[in-house]
């Protein structure tokens, strides 16, 4: 048949949108955009790898009419394998592990699939580990092909030819960045050599999940062997150095911690529309991070690939129910200062402890601090009790009309200190001081804290995620 028909869904892999992050990127002076391979058949950029892996072994006779496809997966290659097993006739085992959620567990089953279910908390050389149960079926099925993604080279080979080449058209050229998540490493790998290929100066980061291995590896740092993640963001980290990871030809690996990860999962589909997995928002938050740190200009284009889709995860990241017994989103109402300052220190870009100066500090040196900390008012304390407050706005007014009043004392300029709570003091109360006052402070165990308009619109914020 003539015109725009495909032969089979595997026609329709690759070629996946680019879209702009507007509203989540909101304030970047860079640009941010998102590489969306949940768009291909079966919802993940594994579709790419696996119909690859599969080309070669029957092009090199491993796989054969009837054989058996087996693999070792988190659910997203299974799954892309599957599928291919299905258009191309073959049986498929799938060998997995518990911490997979239940939506791949049944996709998986929808394509035909026989899965296996192994645990997540033991070494990949243990003989229950997934890992270990994919090559003992390979030896025992007859006519079986293991794929092996960890370590086959038509893996990384896939991106390199298809997502890479395709970031690279997309923006035509000008990509600069790209973040993306560190499964098996295949993908960014794969994307990192097709866009050195262009221009070597392109940075791509790798993402795993916090207390991940990839970021001590490529730091050179010894891994203990007994050592085993323990994260819930699925898709990404690994319990060993994948074979088809090249280090080298990442910039540097970013961990992002759970929370991180899928509360900016759920921002994406509730302000961009975009509806993928963890990984992915993991993907962006370190992103984010990133650009927080290095302020990056209009010069500089970022791709964050987005990997799979969030379907495979409404019974978690979007199931308020299990984020709350994890620990991940709030209950409104009932939060003391005390925590909103110690959730407000656990951020990855905190402030660490409480910015003040003495009454004799001059107000050169107090608008330095201003301006570094990105602060509207510092305390003034003098042996240990805060006599007053030095506020932005009153400094800069007085220097713009006077310039030689830098080398004037705090003292002189500051207003009444800042009113004080207790830690236990309810959120509401602090609300109510904040409606005259710019920000309030909090007496903890740890010595004086401080919280601002900004740190309740964050808490809301987390709250409407």
């Amino acid at each position: 048949m003539q015109g725009q028909t495909s032969q089979s869904i595997l026609d329709a892999i690759g070629n996946t949108p680019m879209v702009r992050l507007g509203r989540i990127g909101a304030g970047l002076q860079c640009n941010l955009l998102a590489k969306l391979e949940l768009h291909n058949p079966g919802g993940s950029g594994k579709i790419r790898s696996a119909l690859a892996m599969v080309a070669e072994a029957e092009r090199t006779g491993r796989l054969r009419a009837g054989g058996t496809l087996i693999e070792a997966s988190s659910g997203n290659a299974g799954i892309a394998l599957a599928i291919v097993a299905a258009v191309r006739g073959y049986r498929c085992i799938c060998v997995t592990t518990d911490r997979q959620s239940p939506e791949k567990i049944a996709t998986l089953k929808a394509f035909g699939a026989e899965v296996i279910v192994c645990p997540a908390a033991v070494r990949p050389e243990d003989p229950r580990s997934h890992h270990s149960v994919a090559w003992r079926l390979a030896e025992e099925i007859p006519g079986s092909w293991f794929a092996h993604q960890h370590g086959n080279p038509a893996n990384p080979d896939a991106h390199r030819t298809g997502t890479g080449t395709e970031i690279w058209k997309q923006t035509a050229g000008r990509v600069t960045h790209v973040f993306c998540g560190l499964g098996t490493g295949g993908t960014a790998t794969g994307i990192a050599r097709a866009l050195h290929e262009h221009d070597p100066a392109i940075q791509v980061i790798g993402v795993e999940p916090a207390g991940g291995l990839y970021g001590e590896f490529k730091r050179g740092n010894p891994v203990p062997r007994d050592r085993i993640p323990t994260h819930l963001t699925e898709g990404i980290g690994e319990d060993m150095l994948p074979e088809v990871l090249d280090l080298e030809e990442l910039a540097e690996v970013i961990a992002v911690p759970d929370r991180d990860a899928l509360l900016t999962t759920r921002r994406l589909a509730r302000t961009e529309g975009i509806l993928c997995g963890g990984s992915s928002g993991a993907v962006v938050a370190a992103a984010l991070r990133w650009c927080q740190s290095h302020r990056p200009g209009p010069d500089t284009t970022i791709v964050c690939v987005l990997h799979d889709t969030g379907t495979r995860y409404l019974s978690r990241i979007f199931n308020d129910e299990w984020m709350k017994e994890n620990r991940f989103v709030e209950e409104r109402g009932g939060q003391t200062a005390g925590e909103l300052c110690a959730r407000k220190r656990a951020e990855p870009d905190a402030i660490p402890g409480l910015i003040s100066v003495s009454p004799h500090s001059l107000l050169l040196e107090v608008l330095e601090l201003l301006r570094q900390h990105e602060v509207s008012q510092i305390p003034v304390v003098e042996q240990g009790r805060v006599i007053g407050t030095v506020k932005e706005d009153r400094v800069v007014h007085l220097l713009i009309r006077d310039p030689e009043a830098k080398g004037r004392p705090a003292r002189d300029v500051m207003d009444p200190p800042l009113p004080e709570v207790e830690p236990g003091a309810s959120i509401e109360t602090v609300s109510d001081l904040l409606r005259e006052q710019p920000a309030v402070l909090v007496r903890t165990r740890d010595g004086l804290d401080i919280l601002t308009k900004a740190d309740l619109v964050r808490m809301i914020a987390r709250w409407a995620t």
